[in-house]
């Protein structure tokens, strides 16, 4: 992939990852809180990747771990506690047995789905001021 191709690829990986984030608020006022937390995650990941295809022109790892990703773009630290928080929501929020005694649908509130749909649009918008 080229320099001209990564910078387009990365580019649909970014507007991704903002429709992550308008899904993410959609779910809020619906009190999805669940689907908020997912949606956090996803939208962070991408735009992460956007930036890993941008900077070497080529797709983004297939894994999920948010410091991982941030690592290989070089994340200032206060970025990488942000997505320190952000990473439990991948497991937490999609499968039933990953939280001890509830389920996604039951375990996160407001204040839990506000505070990561806040964190990946620090995320989100530091991926867009790099790219």
């Amino acid at each position: 992939m080229n320099q001209e191709i990564g910078l387009v690829e990365a580019k649909r990986w970014l507007f991704q990852a903002q429709e992550d984030i308008l899904s993410a608020e959609a779910n809020l006022r619906e009190e999805r809180f669940y689907m908020v937390a997912l949606c956090a995650h996803q939208a962070s990941e991408k735009a992460l990747k956007a930036l890993i295809i941008k900077t070497n022109g080529k797709m983004a790892p297939k894994i999920h771990d948010l410091r991982k990703l941030g690592e290989l773009v070089r994340v200032p630290s206060d970025l990488i506690a942000i997505l320190e928080m952000l990473a439990p929501a991948y497991m937490t929020s999609r499968y039933p047995d990953a939280l001890e005694g509830e389920i996604p649908a039951e375990a996160f509130r407001a204040d839990d789905a506000t505070r990561l749909l806040d964190a990946a649009k620090q995320v989100v918008l530091w991926a867009t001021n790099q790219i």
